[in-house]
């Protein structure tokens, strides 16, 4: 039985440059699919001037810098105006008084709609995902293979690569120059080995592809990315909470005084 060659070694895409999930690359978009997954109308536009959004508003400030704050997705959703849901016997009314319980809900806390339950099973999930992908990298696979060696040969064939142009250039100039071809290998042909002709930037260069594939293969678990994760699941939910609110179409359950 003959043996599977070897997949070549690919070089993991570099993913630093993430600055929100792909589904709220645009806020407006994002925020247009929520709402009419909770049945609203995004371009509906408000029966009265009263049901424009208060947010951004001299009584609804935006909040100070913070682990939340500034976020596209939020203030997008916050500044769109108040419309009710078709199913709404009373449109006008239901939405102003929609817009009056979800301007107290933001004036009454910075998060909702999270408990510290999915926080903890997030960071749980968080860093199990870590250590598998770290093994991945670093420990024997179930062929015996590990990333890390893997990586570093093709670090090293990449470099020799790159540097195979410098061993063309000057071999063009020895041979311009007549310098004896046999008292230096390395520069020969473009095909001489760049190790020989240019040991230490081959070297270093090898170094560099190297430290770049590691730093993309573990990057969503480097330092910073568990509070990028958790502020994404806070603002999610905080959202979700929100467009509930905008699409309710009942009374409050809330007691008064007199009962």
């Amino acid at each position: 039985m003959e043996s599977e060659e070897p997949k070549p070694f690919e070089f993991t895409s570099d993913s630093r440059d993430q600055s929100m999930p792909p589904s709220w690359g645009s806020a407006a978009q994002w925020v247009d699919f929520k709402l009419i997954e909770a049945g609203l109308d995004p371009d509906a536009r408000p029966v009265s001037e009263d049901l424009e959004s208060p947010w951004g508003r001299s009584g609804f400030p935006q909040p100070e810098t913070n682990p939340l704050w500034p976020h596209r997705a939020l203030e997008e959703h916050r500044t769109r105006p108040f419309v009710a849901h078709p199913g709404a016997s009373k449109p006008e009314a239901q939405a102003k008084t929609n817009m009056e319980r979800l301007s107290r809900l933001w004036m009454m806390g910075s998060t909702h709609g999270v408990s510290w339950d999915d926080l903890d099973a997030e960071y749980v999930a968080f860093a199990a995902a870590g250590r598998a992908r770290y093994d991945d990298w670093a420990r024997r696979d179930a062929k015996g293979c590990v990333r890390a060696t893997q990586a570093k040969a093709a670090a090293m064939e990449a470099a020799k690569t790159r540097m195979k142009r410098y061993n063309k250039r000057d071999a063009a100039k020895m041979k311009e120059s007549g310098v004896d071809d046999v008292l230096n290998p390395g520069f020969q042909d473009a095909a001489g080995d760049p190790l020989y002709s240019h040991p230490t930037r081959t070297r270093v260069l090898a170094s560099k592809l190297y430290a770049r594939e590691k730093k993309n293969y573990l990057g969503d678990f480097r330092p910073g990315r568990l509070s990028y994760r958790l502020q994404q699941l806070v603002v999610a939910r905080m959202l979700q909470r929100e467009t509930a609110e905008r699409a309710f179409t009942g009374t409050p359950n809330v007691k008064t005084g007199s009962e």
